[in-house]
């Protein structure tokens, strides 16, 4: 396989608990080191930071602080608003959310927002400001409605939060992520305004693209809706990406390769041939002189357990054998 991929991932703590798991910290450690990944995005989840309007990290410390001791980068998925894994919106209950809006920076739903971020950064920045291998992520697919509140972001509001991150974190890099092809110009859009605003240098830029190979639901004549290929026709091209990256300098990567059963499929996860077609695809998206390719895998979390419950089939075990070792 490609000597220059990265293979990162996605992990949720939180997620692992719903999967049944009772100690999320040691399949975090099996991940790490059975198949030596070092990229890590955690998601910080506002409704868990926050408690009783009391604002925390204790819930996500001892992650962290491995991820750390263990050499790791980190991407910090912050929101505030939008964190990966659904329900995607994690909003305290306290606060009164109109479904299907847009959150612009005058809106009642930012006001609070801004409040949490601020006490969030305050507490990041006293706990980990020192940490040089730490990049973040703001608001998670913001371009998308997809959420149980259909929420979308404002290039207002998304300003106004990289400009509170940039305050506290100037010299650390920022991802923000896409689905699949669809948000991608809004996206360099917006980067081009952070550049202007002198936010950020575009070597301190990553563009991530969440990509899905299987859809559940999809037409029953389709094996599978190809989304790096086939999307709306209004998306913006991947040589036209390749393109861009060239001229500018900012970074890609796959900030979510899709690696669990979802839905109806059962795939690519459990098999060898579809988690390859995964990676080969994945490998579209990357100029041929790129260097240091970023492959994060989402739904480690399941293969994790099953790696520390030894549950691994014989597909599983050519997966890692060709992959990871």
């Amino acid at each position: 396989m490609n000597k220059e991929i990265i293979w990162g991932t996605s992990f949720s703590p939180e997620y692992s608990w719903y999967l049944g798991d009772k100690d999320p910290l040691e399949t975090l450690r099996v991940i790490r080191e059975d198949l030596n990944i070092q990229d890590f995005r955690l998601g910080l989840r506002w409704n868990t930071v926050e408690k009783n309007k009391k604002v925390s990290l204790g819930f996500y410390e001892k992650y962290l602080d491995y991820l750390l001791k263990s050499n790791c980068n980190i991407c910090l998925n912050v929101g505030p608003i939008k964190v990966m894994r659904w329900p995607e919106e994690h909003i305290p209950e306290y606060i009164d959310v109109e479904e299907r809006s847009v959150v612009k920076k005058d809106s009642e739903l930012a006001k609070y927002a801004f409040e949490y971020f601020q006490k969030l950064l305050v507490l990041l920045k006293e706990n980990y400001g020192k940490e040089k291998n730490i990049s973040f992520q703001i608001e998670n697919e913001c371009y998308n409605r997809f959420g149980h509140k259909g929420l979308l972001m404002s290039d207002g509001y998304l300003i106004e939060i990289a400009k509170m991150l940039h305050e506290f974190f100037p010299k650390n890099n920022l991802m923000m992520d896409s689905a699949a092809r669809k948000d991608l110009r809004k996206l360099l859009h917006l980067f081009e305004i952070f550049v202007e605003k002198d936010l950020y240098k575009w070597e301190q830029l990553t563009v991530g693209i969440n990509y899905y190979s299987m859809i559940p639901r999809d037409f029953p004549f389709l094996r599978r809706k190809e989304a790096l290929t086939f999307f709306y026709p209004w998306s913006m091209s991947l040589s036209h990406l390749k393109k861009l990256q060239t001229d500018f300098g900012f970074r890609l990567e796959i900030s979510e390769a899709q690696f669990e059963p979802w839905g109806n499929r059962t795939l690519p996860g459990n098999s060898r041939k579809e988690f390859e077609y995964v990676v080969e695809h994945s490998l579209k998206i990357f100029p041929k002189s790129y260097m240091g390719k970023v492959i994060r895998l989402w739904g480690m979390e399941e293969f994790g357990l099953k790696m520390k419950q030894k549950r691994l089939t014989s597909e599983h075990m050519d997966i890692i054998r060709d992959f990871f070792v």
